[in-house]
């Protein structure tokens, strides 16, 4: 029963977000031939007051009815339900039955318009206000929210560079304020080269005119973020706050003739590694975080640590890798969660065009006469992740 109620929610949402994404492909067409954003034609350019409201309706039973609410898993994050309340539920269990704590961050298209910018401000505040309640009720509690930049203002439509980045860090600075308020944790995350910069900048600037720790998150896959880490230690030498960073591999968006961008699992291995000694050297001025599923990479990390006697903490995506998640156990501090408004129909649609191909490849299997088991557990195995 519990997996049917799920499947209906999740196929409701599916069928309207495929309409509403073929209103918000002619948006797009649109503002690329009007590159002008205009105050007040919210529609204009992707996200309509009527669409987040169908969402907010459709979110109701979710938050009525938690047995709906169960997570629906995908490569590279655990969605934790569709709303603010119920994923500040979601972190609240997880910190309870497993001890550690929780980051949640935010899963939605990218519109890039003025409404759908203030939306995710919106939500983020939201969520902030869930989780400092449930903090004021457990001292103990130490949740922290991950922030895009690209939700509050870069890659606007028809908006220079610098005021993009202007109307994003003044999204962020305010989302900062209400998360010191709270007594919530903030961490600024790195999605792709061409805004790292823009990131640090916005970081370094909530730093030093709001005086709160922020973890910045710094990718492998980026020569310039050993630049980037330098720059952030002395920053918090400078203000003498406890600031945090979060070394990660870095997801493969870019091309692979991105300058300054690693593409060969080796070298980025190599680099992260590097960079992990990097970051232990500045103990003493920052709060270190590994953020891996790979062993190679943990083991490095404490052997570093213990060489350099360093703190440092380790962070996993939650639902990654089940195999390293039950080995490293006892030393995994922080997990990743996800939640959004779209989250259950982009999730559906993922899975089922998973489901869809592993079906594909078992039908060729079997036609050319090969071994169809593997395939069948495969099918198993994609079948078992709608749930």
């Amino acid at each position: 029963m519990r997996r049917l109620c799920l499947a209906v929610v999740c196929a409701l949402l599916w069928l309207q977000s495929a309409g509403w994404a073929r209103d918000d492909r002619a948006a797009k067409a649109s503002a690329a031939r009007d590159l002008t954003v205009t105050r007040g034609k919210l529609g204009r350019h992707g996200i309509s007051r009527a669409r987040v409201l169908a969402l907010r309706v459709a979110a109701w039973p979710v938050n009525r009815w938690p047995i709906l609410s169960r997570p629906v898993s995908r490569r590279g994050e655990v969605l934790v339900g569709m709303t603010e309340k119920v994923a500040a539920q979601a972190a609240v269990r997880i910190k309870r039955e497993q001890g550690c704590e929780v980051t949640i961050g935010r899963v939605g298209p990218e519109y890039n318009d003025k409404w759908s910018a203030r939306e995710a401000e919106d939500s983020f505040v939201r969520i902030i206000e869930e989780l400092g309640a449930a903090r004021r009720s457990d001292r103990g509690f130490a949740p922290a929210i991950a922030l895009d930049p690209g939700y509050f203002g870069i890659g606007l439509h028809g908006v220079p560079r610098p005021a993009q980045e202007a109307l994003a860090s003044d999204a962020i600075l305010r989302i900062v304020a209400k998360a010191k308020a709270h007594g919530v944790g903030l961490e600024m995350d790195m999605i792709q080269i061409g805004a790292l910069d823009a990131t640090l900048a916005i970081a370094k600037r909530a730093v030093q005119e709001l005086h709160y720790p922020i973890r910045l998150a710094l990718a492998a896959r980026y020569r310039a973020s050993d630049r980037a880490l330098d720059e952030w230690a002395a920053l918090a030498r400078q203000t003498g706050l406890p600031l945090g960073v979060r070394l990660v591999k870095g997801s493969f968006l870019e091309g692979p003739s991105e300058k300054g961008v690693l593409n060969g699992r080796r070298e980025v291995l190599d680099h992260f590694k590097a960079l992990v000694t990097r970051a232990l050297e500045h103990h003493q001025s920052l709060d270190v975080a590994v953020a891996t599923h790979n062993e190679d990479v943990a083991q490095h990390a404490a052997d570093e640590a213990g060489r350099l006697r360093a703190r440092y903490s380790l962070h996993i995506v939650r639902g990654i890798s089940p195999t390293f998640e039950r080995k490293w156990k006892d030393r995994i501090d922080r997990e990743y969660v996800a939640y959004g408004q779209d989250a259950p129909a982009f999730s559906l649609g993922n899975q089922l065009d998973n489901l869809r191909a592993r079906l594909a490849h078992l039908r060729k299997a079997w036609t050319e006469g090969r071994d169809v088991r593997s395939g069948l557990s495969n099918m198993k195995q994609a079948w078992q992740s709608l749930d």
